[in-house]
């Protein structure tokens, strides 16, 4: 009869789970949302657990069980990190080389009458909020302590207008960024150029 390895008996209780049971809830942790049903971003231990319950993977299983087979293998099912594939444009290097030819001409426009300026839009993510109290400052043996109700402001719009040969920047802040907002921003630039130029 062949013999094969085995565990020597050891003393204490015995295992609740086997290796493939817990494998198999480590791998319920891990699949998309659209197959167990559940969202790993708000998956708690206990419906993890239901959820090993409901397939027959174990007969019973404690939410507390679901958290240790977690945190053993080091598994952190409710975080994810994100990743963008941006399509490569065919037309690019064209695009590319349009664009470094109209700054390296720059000069030349400029002296021919013509600004080149490059134009970007950007809306900020950061709101403004301001405290409904003022931050009351650190003493020994006391922490500073801020007020934690705060009222948040909206966000704004920067555009902003690089010229090319001077180096210097010029800005617009508002509140939206819609087309007719750049269209306005475009020609609050072009007034200020034919004030420059009387």
């Amino acid at each position: 009869m062949l013999e094969r390895l085995v565990d020597a008996p050891r003393p204490g209780t015995p295992l609740t789970f086997t290796p493939e049971q817990i494998r198999s809830n480590l791998a319920l942790g891990c699949e998309p949302p659209r197959r167990n049903e559940l969202d790993p971003a708000h998956c708690r231990h206990a419906d993890l657990a239901a959820a090993a319950v409901a397939r027959g993977i174990v007969q019973a299983v404690s939410a507390d069980s679901v958290r240790r087979f977690l945190r053993e293998a080091d598994l952190k099912a409710h975080r994810t990190s994100g990743w963008i594939n941006t399509p490569r444009d065919e037309h690019f290097i064209v695009k590319c080389h349009d664009v470094c030819e109209t700054y390296r001409l720059a000069p030349e426009h400029t002296a021919a009458g013509i600004e080149t300026r490059s134009i970007d839009e950007m809306m900020t993510g950061v709101q403004e909020l301001r405290r409904t109290a003022t931050t009351l400052a650190g003493r020994p043996g006391l922490a500073g302590r801020r007020q934690f109700e705060y009222i948040r402001h909206d966000t704004l719009t920067l555009v902003a207008a690089f010229d090319m040969v001077k180096g210097q920047v010029t800005y617009r802040l508002g509140p939206r960024r819609t087309g007719q907002d750049f269209v306005a921003n475009v020609a609050e630039l072009l007034a200020h150029r034919d004030d420059a130029t009387r």
